[in-house]
């Protein structure tokens, strides 16, 4: 992912640096950043609780978290029907059998790590939101309209993947590190 990211900042001729680390232990100083963003990460944290402090304290005060994510565990109804049908559609050859990324290596990796991970029954973004309160973040605002987002991607998922997402439990949180004020 990170030389992925790294090669699109290049060909956008953007100066941005890409470090792996830690989320839970980032090594980082106090109060060192305004913003912290991540995406599709908290649902493969070990100890979202942990991962959230560790992002307040390095966050400036009145800095922000941004997370993007999703209950990736848990198929809705409208999600269901809409790969059951895309399945009948492609056996009659009414649709192209889509390209699928996911080889059985992959998905036992998934397996794998959704075993370990705190939310492995699914990132809820009320659950989320309420872990972050309890970590100290003020003004958790939670944002499920992401409907913009999955039209820009709609065109590099395919049909039926792009149909899947708009029903999807996809979520943008943004919560803010309090200030600190000087009597």
């Amino acid at each position: 992912m990170l030389e992925h990211a790294r090669a699109k900042a290049t060909a956008r001729q953007r100066n941005i640096i890409f470090r792996l680390g830690d989320a839970e232990n980032t090594r980082e100083p106090d109060s060192h950043y305004d913003v912290i963003t991540n995406r599709h990460l908290v649902w493969t944290l070990v100890d979202p609780q942990a991962a959230f402090a560790e992002w307040h304290r390095i966050l400036k005060p009145g800095g922000r978290v941004l997370i993007v994510d999703g209950d990736f565990v848990n198929m809705n109804f409208k999600e269901q029907i809409i790969a059951k049908v895309s399945v009948l559609f492609q056996r009659l050859g009414f649709a192209s059998v889509e390209t699928a990324r996911t080889t059985s290596q992959l998905l036992e990796t998934h397996r794998s790590i959704l075993s370990r991970v705190h939310f492995s029954d699914g990132a809820r973004a009320s659950a989320v939101a309420e872990m972050l309160k309890m970590t100290g973040f003020e003004n958790v605002t939670i944002d499920s309209d992401l409907r913009r987002i999955h039209h820009a991607q709609f065109g590099h998922l395919g049909f039926w993947r792009g149909m899947a997402r708009i029903t999807q439990h996809r979520y943008a949180i943004v919560a803010t590190k309090e200030r600190y004020f000087e009597k």
